[in-house]
């Protein structure tokens, strides 16, 4: 057999394997802590994303809503993924922390990413919905169990009832719905 070596080019040529910018940050990096201030540096530039989960828990052509002690205002039962948690983990996580419901599997139907007022892009976060139900052995009686949520209840799913909800949250109904309908035979 014989071997192939590529014919000398911009990309191949021995000067651009010793430029002298390669060599001084190759030298660079040699020095005691210069890896780990290189990589503090990476993660600043990259920026901070949070990650939000959303429940969308239907139940005999229902939505469940929460009412939210900071604002009062309704949402689906949600709230951010901890660290190293898997997002539909917390998406369940966070269903039986404000409810007390015990959900069965989830599956990813949308996502919406959002910046903050004042604040970069960079520095956004994203919102990730999961469409969920209950256990077939599961109530599905609403126990208010966190301080955060003064009230829960299952809302109709008509367009009238869900104006209470954000618009994305009102998509994430419809794809919720779309998607018990798709499972159903």
């Amino acid at each position: 057999m014989r071997s192939f070596a590529p014919a000398p080019g911009p990309l191949h040529s021995a000067s651009a394997r010793t430029s002298p910018v390669r060599n001084l940050i190759g030298a660079a990096l040699r020095l005691p802590g210069a890896r780990r201030a290189v990589r503090f540096l990476a993660r600043r530039l990259a920026g901070r994303h949070s990650v939000g989960v959303l429940a969308v828990l239907i139940h005999d052509e229902r939505v469940l809503v929460a009412r939210h002690t900071l604002d009062s205002s309704w949402r689906l039962p949600g709230g951010w993924v901890r660290r190293r948690e898997d997002p539909g983990t917390a998406c369940s996580r966070e269903v039986v922390e404000e409810t007390g419901l015990d959900i069965g599997g989830v599956q990813l139907i949308g996502c919406e990413v959002h910046g903050y007022d004042g604040v970069p892009l960079r520095y956004s976060g994203i919102t990730l919905a999961f469409a969920c139900g209950l256990h077939e052995e599961a109530c599905a009686d609403v126990r208010v169990q966190s301080l955060e949520i003064l009230e829960a209840t299952w809302l109709a799913t008509d367009e009238q009832s869900l104006k209470v909800l954000s618009s994305f949250e009102q998509r994430m109904v419809h794809a919720g719905l779309t998607a018990l309908h798709a499972r159903v035979p």
